[in-house]
């Protein structure tokens, strides 16, 4: 089973990253697991294995930068995936995450069928490094637009 996390603390964001990413669940046994607080999700971290992680940006308790840092101090978690999602364009915020640890970024409103697309490549290879790249070139492709 691969555990995907979900960081964000908009209820509504939440929601509807949960129903586009349980499309997975058809083809993929994945559990999905939803956090609308950083500090909560870093403390399920500390003791579950995870595959994929999607955090939001703007958070009132930690920002999605100062949670990929911390998360990037777990040891079973340097090398997961992590994805920030965000509604600021900048390209200089876009750089910080990836300098702070993030995979890729994606800008709001986010393409679903673009990110299903390569999380559902992610997930079904062995050499999870081809799905990282296909995930980078979308995200950095709609950062873009």
């Amino acid at each position: 089973m691969q555990n995907i996390v979900l960081v964000d603390d908009d209820e509504d964001h939440l929601f509807l990253l949960e129903r586009m990413l349980s499309k997975l669940q058809e083809q993929h046994p994945v559990a999905i697991h939803s956090f609308n607080r950083a500090h909560k999700a870093l403390e399920w971290c500390q003791d579950n294995p995870m595959s994929l992680c999607f955090s939001d940006f703007e958070m009132p308790d930690m920002d999605g930068m100062e949670f990929i840092s911390a998360l990037r101090e777990i040891p079973a978690m340097d090398h997961v995936p992590v994805f920030m999602i965000t509604g600021v364009t900048d390209s200089e915020v876009h750089r910080q995450a990836r300098e702070r640890g993030a995979t890729g970024v994606f800008t709001k409103p986010i393409n679903l069928v673009n990110v299903l697309r390569a999380v559902s490549a992610l997930l079904h290879l062995d050499d999870s490094q081809a799905g990282i790249e296909e995930l980078q070139q979308v995200s950095s492709v709609q950062a873009g637009s």
